[in-house]
């Protein structure tokens, strides 16, 4: 049995690499490969964690029996053959033209429900209705949002009747880079203060904030505004608040030798890019010409 002690890693550059990682065809999420600082021991070592998104869909409370809302997903790159994103982790970034998409079981009647994107200074940025039919399982739409969108916490309401079936909260990110470099004060001001008079549509929908019960916080509006001249390390130091709420850390492992005696190695793990695939080995043909 080990002693007690704890290592502590600081991480060292930006990530040598990123992969996509699958289950049985379902995205796990990322698996991060980066260069950090064993501080016990100075040594530098090459780590994989694997990160994975959170989800932050919820049920009116209490259930209502007739409500047939399943999940609330947001995101770009929607397939609607397939039924997916293709942008896999539902990243966003303000020039980015997100898509809502519901999911519904199976009635005996239609419904029609009222979709609400509430920004981060809650701005209702836009709000529609969409027929779901009774036999409908998935409902998608994006809608003609000026941009950019301010970065931040938003949250996306689904409504009946002005009563809330469901919501899930999602992220729009600032940007670190922008044309492959540090992003610059006057970018940084153009792509973080949201849109122009602060009007994601031509129509405004300031005059359902109290029948949302909305309020509109003049201290979340000063904090965007400060938020959106940041630059170096307060602008990553903002990111990483923003997206520690919505990813966490699953497992890691060292792809070489590590001085953390529990650290375990990423090529006898079953979810590393470095751990071994059967169904990608090739071996030498036997006599039938088969590899297996």
């Amino acid at each position: 049995m080990y002693p007690r002690v704890f290592f502590r890693y600081v991480a060292m550059s930006h990530p040598v690499s990123v992969h996509l990682y699958f289950l049985s065809d379902h995205f796990q999420g990322y698996l991060v490969r980066h260069v950090a600082t064993n501080q016990a021991s100075t040594q530098l070592e090459t780590l994989e964690t694997w990160v994975t998104p959170r989800d932050h869909f919820s049920l009116a409370s209490p259930p209502h029996p007739t409500n047939r809302l399943q999940h609330i997903q947001v995101g770009t790159d929607w397939d609607p053959k397939e039924r997916l994103f293709r942008n896999w982790g539902r990243l966003l970034g303000p020039e980015d033209e997100p898509v809502a998409v519901q999911r519904w079981s199976r009635s005996q009647s239609n419904l029609t429900a009222t979709v609400v994107w509430i920004d981060p200074t809650n701005v209702i940025a836009a709000t529609y209705d969409i027929l779901v039919d009774a036999s409908a399982e998935v409902t998608h739409y994006r809608p003609p949002l000026n941009l950019p969108l301010r970065p931040g916490l938003w949250t996306l309401r689904v409504l009946h009747h002005w009563s809330l079936l469901g919501q899930t909260s999602f992220t729009v990110a600032p940007l670190e880079f922008h044309r492959q470099q540090p992003i610059q004060h006057d970018d940084a001001r153009r792509l973080h203060a949201g849109p122009s008079r602060n009007s994601y549509m031509e129509q405004s929908f300031h005059g359902l904030n109290p029948v949302l019960r909305l309020p509109v916080s003049l201290s979340a509006v000063e904090e965007a505004e400060a938020n959106a001249g940041l630059t170096g390390a307060p602008l990553r130091q903002w990111l990483d608040r923003l997206l520690e709420g919505h990813w966490s850390a699953s497992d890691v492992c060292s792809t070489g030798p590590s001085a953390c005696p529990i650290m375990q190695r990423c090529g006898l793990t079953a979810w590393s890019s470095t751990s071994p695939d059967p169904k990608s080995a090739v071996t030498t043909p036997r006599e039938d010409g088969r590899i297996r």
